[in-house]
């Protein structure tokens, strides 16, 4: 028999029913009288047990749930991307930006750090760099060229993100881990091409402290031999791409041994592709997609103020869209003309849908918004 909620109305009236039923003593049981007060008395007390119960439960099935499957919420993720140095004038002696540097957003405390060194040169006064935010979350995310301070500074180096950050991540809520172990009960079976690329999208790299730093954000399953007969049965490529642009090799083998399957401290964790199968996991070549085009600003608007808000919108836009698929002109408009403030937009580049490959990935090129 289903639990079922039962309220203070129902638990008095099944309370008298039964007390009539079972004695002659007791007559009076209207609202006030003594019998009815005893087990009024009875009866709250039965309904917040009633609703201990039903909140317990309902607390307790997910709980259960995801203790089962080891279904643990996602933990934060510290936002990246790459920063460009540029030297001007160009420098007659090298100058280092050293790894561990910080930059940081204009006029704001949100700093990022340098991964590894670089050398500004006569020869070469530009270079880039990934950067990794120093505090977790969606906080450390950035829109386009907003990081544009050095700390501490130096006189004749500039830095900016020519990108915007949207790899921060928070915690996990419980509707997202609702979403996720519905995609993973799905794929459970493994083998098949939803599954491998569930499981490439577990795969992380995490820095010295553990904090992730680096995550599968899109991945795509292809079978060579669909397409092409002459290439053998049962080996398939699996496409990655973090979101940021300059997929690590590091993610490229984390990703590799999850779908494979490994060894974590002698235990024997299994992979997602069937046996048999082949799997090779490849980080996506990068398609830039450059975009030039003009805005007229409603009155009462400054175009001026609106231009870096269209190219940042316009640059969000394809860096989600999925691996090999297409950019389309219409969604570019669509973009530009969801900033209010926005009266037209003229498109003089891209002039038509900019179309990838299986293994490519559309990332934002100039974008030039006057």
């Amino acid at each position: 028999m289903a639990f079922q909620l039962k309220n203070f109305t129902s638990i008095v009236a099944s309370m008298v029913n039964h007390a009539r039923g079972a004695t002659q003593h007791l007559t009076d049981f209207n609202v006030g009288s003594s019998s009815r007060t005893l087990l009024e008395a009875s009866a709250i007390e039965i309904e917040e047990l009633y609703q201990q119960m039903f909140h317990g439960l309902r607390d307790a099935i997910p709980v259960a749930v995801y203790s089962a499957f080891s279904f643990e919420l996602l933990p934060a993720v510290l936002s990246s991307g790459d920063v460009t140095f540029t030297a001007s004038p160009a420098p007659a002696t090298p100058i280092v930006i050293a790894a561990g540097s910080i930059v940081k957003i204009a006029n704001q405390e949100i700093s990022f750090q340098t991964q590894y060194e670089i050398i500004l040169t006569n020869a070469s006064p530009t270079d880039s760099v990934r950067v990794v935010a120093l505090v977790s979350g969606v906080s450390g995310n950035a829109s386009a060229n907003t990081i544009t301070e050095i700390s501490p500074s130096i006189a004749t180096v500039a830095v900016t993100n020519q990108q915007p950050f949207t790899t921060g991540r928070e915690i996990e809520t419980e509707d997202e881990r609702k979403a996720r172990f519905a995609d993973y009960i799905r794929n459970i079976s493994r083998g098949l091409k939803g599954s491998i690329e569930y499981g490439a999208r577990t795969a992380v790299v995490t820095d010295i402290n553990g904090d992730v730093i680096e995550y599968v954000r899109y991945s795509k399953m292809y079978e060579p031999y669909l397409t092409d007969n002459s290439q053998p049965l049962g080996y398939v490529n699996c496409y990655i791409y973090n979101g940021v642009g300059s997929t690590t090799n590091s993610l490229v083998v984390s990703t590799q041994n999850i779908i494979n399957g490994y060894v974590d401290n002698g235990e024997y964790i299994s992979g997602w592709k069937g046996a048999g199968i082949v799997c090779t996991v490849i980080a996506v070549a990068e398609q830039a997609v450059n975009v030039t085009g003009v805005i007229t600003a409603a009155e009462g608007f400054d175009a001026a103020e609106l231009a870096p808000l269209v190219g940042n919108k316009i640059k969000l836009y394809i860096q989600a869209i999925e691996i090999g698929e297409t950019c389309f002109i219409a969604e570019i408009y669509k973009s530009a003309m969801s900033i209010g403030g926005v009266k037209n937009f003229i498109l003089s580049v891209p002039s038509v849908d900019t179309t990838a490959n299986i293994n490519e990935k559309l990332t934002p090129g100039v974008v030039t918004i006057t």
